[in-house]
């Protein structure tokens, strides 16, 4: 099981560059309230330079933008991911397999994730699961989202690190992991260094699991 990874969160050319050098999956352009909020002309210069094998996020938190739909043409976005709530709201402007909704770990996010799994019926449908805060470092708690991962092809976000990465990962078994603060040198700043000590956390992750699937054949 491959596990992809996404840096959140990119404000410079070499943020993205750091991505690919790591291997690294999906890069994420903040639209919302942070110290990593773009403009779309940013966003839309950073774009460029980023390989078409790189996923193109954008992350628009609570509020869908007039426009959203300029927006994706013109940075290309693979997926568009905002609030549960608020991603409602871009039905009939994205399609369904383009769409991020993202969870909080808080008391309303089961009943939020009932009604989400039961308006998604065959394929495991993707989502993303993260601390209660956006943006702050913030855990979710594992077990919870260990329990939507058997029902969801899930983004697990929020307080990763290089350090409990490994942990998150044999705890939840996600499809991705998705990182922002955890790889910064200063808010809005990535380091090069930790996003590739976050990728291999990730990779050697995988193949504890690997061998821990082998072991149960």
């Amino acid at each position: 099981m491959r596990i992809g990874v996404k840096i959140c969160g990119v404000t410079s050319p070499g943020a993205i560059e750091a991505a690919v050098q790591a291997g690294a999956d999906a890069v994420g352009f903040v639209f919302a309230p942070s110290p990593r909020r773009l403009t779309p002309h940013q966003a839309a210069r950073l774009a460029r330079g980023a390989p078409p094998t790189l996923l193109r996020v954008g992350v628009f938190g609570s509020v869908i933008p007039h426009g959203v739909r300029e927006l994706i043409k013109l940075l290309t976005l693979d997926l568009v991911q905002a609030d549960a709530e608020a991603c409602e709201l871009l039905e009939g402007l994205v399609p369904a397999a383009q769409r991020l909704p993202a969870f909080h770990d808080t008391p309303a996010a089961p009943s939020l994730i009932e009604g989400f799994l039961g308006r998604s019926p065959g394929e495991k449908p993707l989502l993303l699961y993260e601390g209660g805060v956006s943006g702050q470092g913030v855990l979710p708690d594992w077990g919870r989202a260990a329990r939507v991962a058997r029902r969801a092809r899930l983004v697990l976000a929020g307080g990763l690190t290089p350090g409990n990465v490994g942990a998150a990962i044999l705890a939840v078994r996600p499809a991705m992991v998705d990182v922002s603060s955890g790889v910064e040198s200063a808010p809005g700043v990535k380091d090069p260094r930790r996003i590739r000590d976050f990728v291999l956390a990730v990779r050697d992750a995988e193949e504890r699991l690997a061998e821990s699937e082998r072991e149960r054949t």
